[in-house]
């Protein structure tokens, strides 16, 4: 069966109009608006959602570095495919670029869990996919990445439809952006480890996800004595 024609895109409005098979965020910086969804129902085009925060429930975790979650936070992707597996009876798929996929498979397997595959990895286009793996991101052209989506992509409930985030009161109160006195230093504390905040649009876009912040909240002694509770990510 042949693969089908799939777009990503942080920009939905630039996804083209040829799209057999939609992802589009449902949560963070490049949230798509609902009329985004509408427009590809109405043209009868599956959509399945990709959520950066692992406290959303979506089709797809984005894991990949400068994200909330990367290769190394292993305890976040668990507890996202525990959340799913327990709440929708999905077997979560997992974003990444091929680099991290053995490190992340061998956690989700040391774990005792399992998850279908996302795949980063650019070439050709593909006209089959390995097993376990329903989608492989193969080109990017501007803000639009090229998907060849598996046609038996999960959806959660069988629906093409999108899951809708987790926006309960406290949703995101597990996480805290800390300063450090005297020090341009800012750090996520999430899923017990301290993630050191990159660049301003990241930090921006925990702000603008409600996380709270904490400024000049503990000094450079009391965030080596952090780091000793929660290791760096």
């Amino acid at each position: 069966m042949s693969l089908l024609i799939g777009y990503d895109a942080v920009n939905p409005g630039a996804i083209p109009a040829d799209a057999q098979f939609v992802f589009l965020y449902n949560d963070g910086l490049y949230a798509a608006p609902q009329s985004a969804y509408d427009l590809w129902a109405s043209r009868g085009v599956p959509v399945a959602t990709i959520c950066v925060y692992p406290t959303t429930a979506a089709n797809v975790l984005d894991v990949e570095p400068g994200n909330v979650v990367t290769a190394q936070d292993s305890s976040a992707y668990i507890a996202w495919l525990d959340m799913m597996r327990e709440q929708y009876g999905y077997t979560g798929v997992i974003y990444c670029d091929s680099s991290d996929q053995p490190e992340i498979q061998a956690n989700v397997a040391a774990a005792g869990r399992e998850c279908l595959w996302s795949i980063a990895e650019l070439g050709s286009q593909p006209t089959s996919l390995p097993d376990g793996v329903v989608n492989i991101q193969w080109a990017f052209a501007g803000s639009v990445d090229y998907d060849a989506v598996s046609p038996d992509f999960p959806m959660i409930g069988g629906a093409a439809t999108p899951a809708a985030p987790d926006t309960s009161e406290g949703w995101n109160q597990d996480m805290l952006i800390i300063s450090v006195q005297g020090t341009p230093g800012v750090f996520l504390l999430s899923g017990g480890k301290l993630h050191l905040i990159r660049d301003e649009v990241s930090l921006q876009a925990y702000i603008s996800a409600g996380v709270p912040q904490v400024k000049d909240a503990v000094t450079a002694a009391e965030l080596t004595a952090l780091e000793a509770d929660f290791p760096a990510a």
